[in-house]
């Protein structure tokens, strides 16, 4: 999917300021009106800026969109909450997102981060928070949806705002609950397998210079770039392609580059991924989700060690993920995928 470009200095800019204007009184034909307007966006960013729950909120409110987009079953991914709403009740509040899928479903779906490493503790919300979301959706006879990104295990569940649990006015949901009724299956998320170790071999030039010298050094040539799956050397391009996507952005560590050495030559250089434990017996192991991979390469790209440097990326949404067809199988980098169903036990 691509992104529709929008010409925010242009359209988006003088309706903020008339948004404010009505509540400051801002005049266009005014410019002291247009100065008090900038200094108050200046200050306003810096006062964002310096909320990190904000701040990360957006980020990962922003990164649904990508991740709706990268899986394949969406046809279009529209930002709700944004625009000028007339209602008669007042007791309504946008969701973040309408999502049309690809067999002409529609959803509308609010997005929200959890930072809670344990997997039983309550994701709360309110219920008059949750009420104006379904007021809203109720409007417009569409399904309210609520994605929750369980940040410290990236991880996206994608449940029916009924299915969490009430509480008096407070409505709660687990990790380990939502896991087991999220429907991200149908905007094409599943669980990615394949034989360990994945690993990406640098091979030197030996027409060119590769011995290492008394303090260690080595200058080279690359002169092949391979990888391998298992005990299998990939050939076909998009295998390759896979096997690297999946070594970035995948769930398994990377290991200390490992160098081949003879008669005081280097020869190549091996990165090697691999899970921290096997599975006995299985043949393959877990590398993930595909929503997870996404997520982690969307974090690359917007975030460092400094923080939160934007909000989205400038690249477009099909650009972080990969897409497999349905009937794909590999030739050398043979791939277990798993989709993940909802039960109505999963509360």
């Amino acid at each position: 999917m691509k992104r529709i470009e929008r010409h925010p200095e242009k359209f988006d800019v003088i309706g903020l300021f008339n948004a404010m204007g009505i509540r400051e009184g801002y005049s266009l034909l005014d410019e002291a009106s247009i100065g008090q307007f900038c200094n108050k966006i200046a200050e306003a960013i810096r006062q964002s800026k310096a909320n990190p729950r904000l701040v990360h909120g957006l980020r990962v409110e922003s990164m649904f969109g990508y991740v709706a987009a990268c899986l394949g079953k969406c046809a279009a991914v529209k930002q709700e909450d944004a625009g000028e709403l007339y209602v008669e009740d007042t007791d309504v509040q946008p969701p973040d997102y309408r999502i049309v899928l690809d067999n002409g479903d529609e959803w509308f779906v609010e997005v929200k981060n959890c930072h809670e490493m344990d997997v039983t503790a309550q994701y709360t919300r309110k219920d008059t928070y949750l009420r104006a979301l379904t007021n809203y959706a109720d409007l417009f006879n569409t399904p309210l949806q609520l994605a929750i990104y369980w940040s410290r295990w990236n991880v996206w569940t994608l449940i029916p705002v009924g299915g969490l649990n009430a509480h008096g006015d407070r409505h709660s949901v687990s990790m380990q609950q939502a896991v087991k009724i999220s429907e991200m299956s149908m905007l094409g998320d599943c669980m990615i397998g394949t034989t360990p170790p994945l690993m990406f071999r640098l091979k030197t030039d030996p027409n060119e210079p590769r011995s290492i010298d008394d303090a260690g050094k080595v200058i080279f040539t690359i002169g092949d770039v391979q990888f391998y799956c298992g005990d299998m050397r990939i050939e076909d391009e998009f295998e390759r392609s896979l096997a690297f996507y999946f070594m970035m952005f995948g769930d398994w560590p990377v290991g200390e580059p490992e160098a081949r050495i003879e008669n005081g030559e280097l020869l190549s250089i091996d990165f090697v991924t691999a899970p921290e434990h096997a599975t006995p017996r299985q043949g393959f192991e877990f590398l993930g989700s595909l929503s997870g991979a996404i997520s982690r390469y969307y974090s690359c790209l917007t975030v460092s060690d400094q923080g939160v440097e934007r909000l989205t990326p400038s690249v477009e949404p099909g650009a972080l993920g990969v897409l497999i067809p349905a009937n794909y199988e590999g030739k050398h980098l043979p791939l277990w995928r798993f989709s993940l169903q909802p039960t109505s036990q999963g509360r």
